[in-house]
């Protein structure tokens, strides 16, 4: 019988060390010593690019048929669809969350203003119902974003309307503290 080495007699089923060696633990330690004497002996030393940052412009999981396509798209400064989408969204997000912002410092200017009148507590009441049909518009924009992105990693929280007026609240009033 022909001696096998030790990382080749793990993978035969037949020998007593693979009976050893049968966990996805025993697996992994496997693959760590195998790193750590790589760098030990200094193999990674000598790889191209070595001390330089990696070059994350190409995505290796890219369909290969569409690469071509994707870098022009990317030279001439357009991305895919729903990138641009995304990015729509996450600036139609700010502008309501700023809209509401101004709203409610002009709403304290205004009480400050009239603090011996009654406010116009009917005109907060209409920026905040238009502030939740926002919310509701882009809660539906973003659920179809989502139905749309190739992946959960890139999908965006719907917003809670009454969560977002409370935030909103209190980062304004702070600031005035300040």
């Amino acid at each position: 019988m022909v001696a096998l080495s030790p990382d080749a007699e793990m993978l035969d089923n037949r020998s007593p060390r693979y009976q050893e060696v049968n966990s996805v633990d025993k697996w992994e330690s496997l693959a760590e010593r195998k790193i750590r004497e790589a760098l030990k002996e200094g193999v990674f030393d000598v790889l191209d690019g070595a001390g330089k940052p990696l070059n994350l412009d190409e995505d290796p999981f890219e369909d290969p048929t569409m690469h071509m396509a994707h870098r022009l798209l990317r030279q001439g400064g357009f991305s895919l669809p729903w990138i641009e989408e995304r990015k729509d969204l996450q600036a139609a997000i700010e502008k309501v969350r700023t809209g509401l912002a101004l709203s409610w410092k002009r709403q304290q200017t205004a009480l400050a203003l009239r603090a011996a009148s009654r406010p116009d507590e009917a005109a907060w009441q209409r920026v905040l119902s238009e502030f939740r049909e926002r919310v509701i518009e882009l809660n539906r924009r973003i659920t179809t974003f989502n139905l749309k992105s190739p992946s959960t990693r890139f999908h965006l929280g719907l917003l809670n309307a009454e969560g977002e007026i409370r935030i909103c609240r209190s980062k304004c009033e702070t600031a005035s503290v300040l």
